[in-house]
């Protein structure tokens, strides 16, 4: 081989190097990328084998139970970390995904350094290539906020149950007292009612009005603008009213209405 032949061969060989060292380096750039994706992701993330062993957590999942690498590492079967009432679900969802199937949004809570426990949402599946050693991946989603507002809105609810109960035994109340403001069937023989407020209370009233003179009766009807308890109320103060008139006022409709 002449001494051209050699330069040019020595040529492609460092061209041939120089392209692996900036492929080299571009992997390595993509490697710290992915894992500073891993490590400060907003979602926690966890990788077991197929035994349930810790293998790998992120910073944020670290930082959400307070532990270091070294501590969680200590607990080696992630199962331990799984709250009492929840491990049964968690046993199910992880036999399942080494059945190839997957969990989602399974609901656990999990113990935290301090032995408080964080309520959170994993879905794990089998990551590892066929014929490797089983990897499996749960993304975990941090839900305490979520169960908060859950625990806050069903308070409020069972409040607001119990006021609606005690307002319609309240109104169920008005209702008997209304009613028992109407005159009395015994009292109107020759006379049939029916009444039938919009709501368990309401505006419209009548009644009865009795003289000395057996031959003459009074027939009063009102109906208060609106309906339910505020109406009722000002049918009260009427029935009061018309109670405290002497036989001369209610014999005089006009003297009535203006006293009313």
């Amino acid at each position: 081989m002449t001494d051209v032949g050699k330069e040019s061969q020595l040529e492609q060989i460092a061209k041939l190097s120089a392209e692996l060292d900036q492929l080299k380096y571009q992997l390595l750039i993509q490697n710290v990328l992915l894992d500073d994706f891993f490590n400060n992701s907003p979602i926690g993330y966890l990788n077991l084998n197929e035994k349930g062993n810790i293998q790998k957590a992120n910073v944020t999942l670290l930082d959400w139970l307070g532990y270091t690498r070294k501590e969680l590492n200590a607990y080696s079967e992630f199962r331990k970390l799984v709250g009492e009432n929840y491990i049964q679900a968690f046993d199910l969802g992880f036999e399942s995904i080494l059945k190839g199937g997957t969990t989602n949004n399974l609901e656990v809570s999990l113990r935290k350094k301090d032995d408080n426990f964080l309520d959170v949402y994993l879905s794990g599946k089998i990551v590892s290539a066929p014929g490797e050693e089983i990897l499996i991946r749960f993304t975990v989603m941090d839900v305490s906020e979520k169960k908060l507002i859950q625990k806050d809105l069903a308070q409020k609810s069972k409040e607001i149950l119990s006021q609606n109960m005690m307002m319609r035994k309240d109104l169920t109340l008005a209702a008997r007292i209304q009613n028992s403001m109407l005159p009395h069937k015994e009292s109107q023989k020759f006379i049939s009612t029916l009444y039938l407020p919009l709501d368990k209370v309401g505006g419209d009233f009548f009644d009865i009005l009795h003289f000395k003179d057996k031959n003459k009766i009074g027939i009063f009807i009102s109906d208060v603008a609106g309906h339910g308890v505020a109406s009722a109320f000002i049918t009260a103060i009427i029935k009061s009213a018309l109670h405290q008139m002497s036989e001369e006022i209610l014999n005089d409709p006009s003297q009535l209405l203006t006293i009313l």
